[in-house]
């Protein structure tokens, strides 16, 4: 109970750059507050800065991976990687290396929390596997991208980045080797007609019946379900299970596929 105008104190709000970030959502007669602890926004990638001009975001890389049951003993590929985001993605998840790794002064809750230690028993939990990943692309470029890209995460060693057109797998891989395809292939577009996509996944599900091991899975995110489905039926491959994605507002198709 105050009653002396001296006794409240005023301070104004530092609104761009608050000690605090409060989070209100108010649904129906609820209403949920939150604190945000991170200060900035955990999905994104610091290392995506050499982009693709059709790159699939880091969190539905991230996705395939999770759907596709992979681990790190797997024998994995992205025949079309681009700037890298899928092959990346599952290297830092198979080694447990923190996305947010070189952002560790950049959170929120370090102004509050001044244990020095936080970090550390996460860094702990980070492993050295030998992991199986590789990353291909037919354009030199987009592998240029990508190795620079695992750099910056952190992750060049884990993986394996090289340019090779989809029609020459079959000479980087023995026969039934490789445990899982993870892949965005190119899109039909105003730079891509319907018979170059058409003989792509033509080539693709040919490539994917000599490497892929009987058991083998394919995981496809797709703008249409069409191409893949005629191809994939024209290879023996059967479409085990599929599911819808936004993209921003564009919708995607993801096809788990399998012998």
């Amino acid at each position: 109970n105050y009653s002396r105008k001296q006794d409240y104190v005023f301070k104004k709000v530092d609104l761009n750059n608050p000690d605090i970030i409060f989070f209100v959502y108010i649904f129906k007669n609820t209403c949920y507050l939150g604190i945000d602890i991170a200060g900035f926004e955990l999905h994104k990638r610091q290392y995506r800065i050499f982009q693709h001009p059709n790159a699939l975001r880091a969190t539905i890389a991230y996705s395939l991976i999770r759907i596709a049951k992979a681990d790190e003993k797997d024998m994995l590929i992205d025949p079309f990687t681009g700037s890298g985001t899928i092959p990346i993605e599952a290297a830092l998840y198979f080694s447990n290396f923190p996305v947010n790794y070189f952002n560790k002064d950049k959170f929120l809750f370090l102004k509050f929390f001044k244990n020095k230690k936080f970090f550390d028993n996460i860094d702990k939990k980070i492993k050295k596997p030998k992991l199986k990943i590789y990353g291909y692309d037919a354009i030199l470029g987009y592998i240029i991208s990508a190795k620079k890209n695992a750099k910056i995460a952190g992750i060049d060693k884990n993986l394996k980045l090289s340019k090779c057109e989809i029609g020459w797998l079959d000479t980087k891989f023995k026969k039934n080797s490789l445990d899982k395809i993870m892949t965005y292939p190119p899109q039909e577009s105003k730079n891509i007609d319907q018979k170059i996509t058409e003989k792509i996944y033509n080539e693709f599900f040919y490539q994917a019946d000599f490497i892929l091991k009987k058991h083998g899975k394919i995981v496809l995110i797709t703008k249409s379900l069409d191409l893949l489905k005629k191809y994939a039926e024209k290879y023996k491959f059967k479409l085990l299970d599929e599911r819808e994605v936004y993209s921003g507002k564009q919708l995607l198709n993801v096809a788990i596929l399998g012998r």
